[in-house]
């Protein structure tokens, strides 16, 4: 809180103002009673702005209301004062709150970072492997088709034809023609 010393202080002199009050409306001890006006009854002369003003009696309607709006007053600054605190110690709180979510922000932001980047490596990692099985797939289509290519050579027909399935060239005996006319 930002003034807390200040508004403290201010209540200590609020309070004993009205104690200094409370003891001058009491009569003193050594003071006669009856010295011809009554306690609190006379008329003091105070100058105001070079002028003499006479203030009203002590125990007078007058000095009661001008009393009362003086404590008003005084109630009224205390308010403020305490109000002005409140408002001091709100815009403390929203300064912190603001850094406080500027730190989360950044904090949020790294460990996107961070995440974003080992699924970025994630990712590189599977790519590297897709590529390797990608050229191990091509050599095989090439030894595939480079064997696909040796079949349609005669010489390749023929061995297959002898060395697995067993056949042998027709004799002249076993040959027969047949005429179309």
């Amino acid at each position: 809180m930002s003034n807390n010393n200040s508004y403290s202080g201010y209540k200590k002199s609020i309070q004993n103002n009205e104690s200094n009050r409370r003891r001058s409306d009491r009569p003193r001890r050594n003071e006669k009673a009856g010295n011809g006006a009554p306690r609190g009854r006379a008329v003091v002369s105070k100058k105001r702005n070079g002028a003499s003003v006479q203030s009203p009696p002590k125990g007078s309607r007058t000095e009661r209301k001008r009393l009362e709006e003086q404590r008003k007053r005084e109630r009224s600054v205390a308010r403020k004062a305490r109000w002005n605190d409140l408002v001091g110690a709100l815009k403390e709180l929203t300064v912190k709150m603001g850094m406080i979510l500027a730190i989360l922000l950044v904090l949020a932001g790294v460990m996107g970072t961070i995440t974003l980047k080992s699924e970025i490596d994630l990712l590189k990692f599977e790519n590297n492997e897709l590529t390797s099985q990608l050229e191990q797939k091509k050599e095989v289509i090439k030894e595939l088709n480079s064997k696909k290519e040796a079949t349609y050579k005669s010489e390749t027909i023929e061995n297959i034809a002898r060395y697995k399935l067993g056949m042998i060239y027709p004799t002249k005996e076993q040959t027969v023609y047949i005429y179309l006319d």
